[in-house]
């Protein structure tokens, strides 16, 4: 599986934008959900709407874009959220 670029910018952190790699953002996912009628209803996704689809559970989760970064560019990245809390703009 090819290894593809994608840039991280969530609306909450704004001013912080990391580009992150792996197989994590080449995901091929099947959707399993419940309408409002309870009907069970599947959906096969890839590409742009698979990470649209991890984007929305990894809210459901609670997981930050930081929490999947590694090492130096994950500790980087929180210095960077720690210095706008600290000067306030967050």
């Amino acid at each position: 599986m090819p290894t593809t670029f994608a840039a991280q910018n969530p609306t909450r952190v704004y001013d912080v934008l990391v580009y992150a790699q792996g197989p994590g953002y080449d995901h091929v996912l099947l959707v399993r959900a419940a309408d409002a009628k309870g009907v069970v209803r599947e959906l096969d996704a890839s590409g742009l709407l698979a990470r649209a689809f991890r984007h929305e559970v990894d809210h459901l989760n609670r997981t930050l874009f930081v929490d999947r970064l590694r090492g130096l560019k994950r500790e980087l990245t929180w210095k960077k959220i720690e210095k706008r809390k600290a000067k306030g703009i967050w």
